[in-house]
């Protein structure tokens, strides 16, 4: 009996606490759209402000009456030109800078001489990438070795006609695979990895099949196809904005 009047005695409690909570949250709602309301207000005014309001209307068009002429004083002042004498012209020639020829001079030599290293093998395989070995050829019989690296520089020169042509480069280094038959005649060329560009990709594999034929297989080759691996490496990152 007690116990029942106990509870009896805290359910007012529990229903004044109820009743506080539901309070509680309304004002926590309440302050949310509140806040939402005073920034969304504040950000349609910052939007609002034109900064081009306070500099003016701009000027479209001049009248010719706003012109001013200019007074008779003004004109008679000014004297008829005339020509200088040769005399006179050499006299008003400034001296000639013998540093600054100098100068200019050192500036054309080392333009061209970085013009001619980029025109060298050094320079062409930095700015377009180049072909070389995944292992330099070590894997290789020396009888095989000096013609893979043969055919390598073949295929460089032809790739460096054709990589400044176009216009995307490799992003990464590529790897290629190439079959080549003994009287030279290539029978495939396979991409193992592209490049990250799908038009240097294309132009890796015209490349390749535009420099065949190659030359005809050492007679100390056993087999009768040689099959190659190559890696074509990607531009230097100095070079491979084309600005140069």
């Amino acid at each position: 009996m007690q116990l029942f009047q106990s509870l009896t005695a805290l359910a007012p409690l529990h229903a004044f606490s109820g009743q506080l909570s539901k309070r509680l949250k309304y004002l926590f709602y309440l302050c949310i759209v509140i806040s939402l309301t005073i920034h969304i207000i504040l950000l349609i005014s910052v939007i609002s402000i034109n900064p081009t309001t306070t500099s003016g209307a701009a000027i479209n068009y001049i009248d010719i009456k706003d012109i001013a002429v200019p007074s008779r004083h003004f004109i008679s002042g000014i004297k008829p030109y005339v020509k200088p004498t040769e005399q006179q012209e050499t006299a008003q020639k400034p001296p000639v800078d013998t540093n600054n020829t100098v100068r200019s001079n050192n500036q054309d030599s080392t333009t061209k001489a970085a013009a001619n290293d980029l025109k060298s093998p050094l320079g062409l395989g930095m700015a377009n990438g180049y072909f070389s070995s995944l292992a330099d050829g070590r894997t290789l019989r020396d009888d095989i070795r000096g013609y893979y690296f043969d055919i390598m520089e073949k295929i460089n020169l032809r790739w460096w006609q054709t990589a400044g042509t176009i216009k995307e480069v490799a992003q990464q280094d590529g790897i290629i695979e190439i079959q080549i038959g003994r009287d030279g005649k290539l029978f495939d060329v396979r991409l193992m990895r592209g490049t990250g560009s799908s038009v240097a990709d294309r132009a890796i594999i015209n490349a390749i099949t535009e420099a065949a034929p190659f030359p005809a297989l050492p007679t100390s080759y056993e087999l009768e196809t040689f099959r190659a691996p190559l890696k074509i490496s990607k531009p230097s990152h100095l070079f491979s904005g084309k600005d140069l």
